[in-house]
């Protein structure tokens, strides 16, 4: 029994359609479902293109997907005709038993393809489609299981490269790829959107880098979560928490502003276990070099020292620690926007207590 691929993968391939039966597209990344979508019905090209009839869940009746599923496609050059049915979570509660043999039947002139938010592996729908069918996974990817499980950067980041690149005309640098995954919060539909915005600012075959992500995709938003993050190491709680709710009421999202927060605070902890690598080596630290190195322009290194010297040696000790809890939280016991704010807000005050310091002169 095959398992489901994901659409990454899909979307590099021409796809091996079944000549009829069901398919289902599911996960939370709307964008990549609908892309994948696209990839299916142009049959991997760019021509000949296959028939699709569509239905969305509350106007879909079972008799009228079959009608459409035996009669022959006059168009699609003698592909299966796609009979695409949306938002199909609840069609699949109330015709499980029909799609458990609908599933296996032959001779069918069309395809049906489910796209669905949740698909449960313990069904036996999920094992006959797996079987007979084609499951698409549109979430994104990710490796381990369970309290272990976490997204794949590795293949998220490739994926925005060669979308910004094979789409947009874009060379993103690595580190312009890292830093708009981290404004965007993997959201792969605003990665998109974001990507339009930098093909306007940019000629096709430039290099991109940071600083035009920053300026392009950041805006205002950007420039005030710096300045929050700023004011806490600063000690000033109460302006940094200001800047937040602002940014909590323009409806920014969590997990994005979190992106923001990550992308300036890893900058700081990669300059000092630079520095402190060189000091446990013998050797005299090149602190300018590990700021440069850290992706800081040159005119910021007096600002970065200050900072640095404001954040203090164990709390820049800590820091990784607090962010990769943060980022976890977020993303699992705080994902929701009420509970993700409340980390956000328990970060910004770590950083602007002034007793561990005081802790560690003793």
């Amino acid at each position: 029994m095959a398992n489901p691929q994901h659409a990454f993968d899909i979307l590099q391939t021409t796809p091996q359609l079944p000549a009829g039966g069901v398919c289902v597209l599911f996960g939370e990344q709307r964008f990549l479902m609908v892309e994948t979508l696209h990839h299916l019905q142009r049959g991997g090209g760019d021509s000949d293109e296959l028939q699709v009839v569509r239905f969305q869940s509350g106007e879909a009746r079972w008799a009228d997907l079959i009608d459409e599923l035996d009669t022959q496609s006059l168009f699609g050059g003698g592909g299966p005709k796609l009979v695409v049915l949306d938002e199909a979570d609840q069609f699949i509660t109330h015709h499980r038993e029909k799609l458990e043999e609908l599933t296996q039947r032959s001779g069918l002139s069309g395809l049906l393809i489910l796209l669905v938010s949740k698909w449960l592996g313990t069904t036996r729908l999920y094992k006959l489609v797996n079987q007979h069918g084609l499951a698409i996974d549109c979430n994104l990817p990710s490796s381990g299981s369970g309290q272990q499980k976490k997204f794949d950067e590795t293949r998220i980041s490739k994926w925005i490269s060669a979308r910004a690149k094979q789409h947009h005309g874009l060379n993103l640098t690595p580190a312009a790829v890292t830093l708009l995954k981290e404004l965007t919060g993997t959201e792969l539909g605003r990665v998109e959107q974001e990507l339009c915005k930098l093909a306007l600012h940019a000629k096709p075959g430039d290099s991109i880098a940071p600083d035009l992500v920053q300026t392009v995709v950041g805006g205002w938003r950007t420039e005030t979560m710096w300045h929050a993050i700023d004011a806490a190491i600063d000690g000033d709680a109460a302006a940094s928490l200001r800047m937040l709710d602002k940014l909590f009421r323009n409806e920014e999202v969590p997990l994005a502003l979190f992106g923001q927060i990550g992308w300036s605070l890893r900058r700081y902890v990669q300059v000092f276990h630079a520095v402190e690598a060189a000091r446990l080596d013998g050797q005299k630290p090149n602190l300018r070099g590990a700021i440069s190195a850290a992706g800081f322009r040159d005119w910021e290194a007096p600002k970065v020292e200050a900072r640095m010297q404001q954040i203090g040696r164990t709390k820049l000790l800590l820091l990784a620690d607090w962010l990769l809890t943060a980022d976890q939280q977020l993303k699992r016991s705080h994902s929701h926007e009420s509970r993700g704010r409340l980390v956000l807000e328990k970060l910004v005050l770590l950083l602007a207590e002034r007793r561990t310091l005081a802790t560690t002169a003793n």
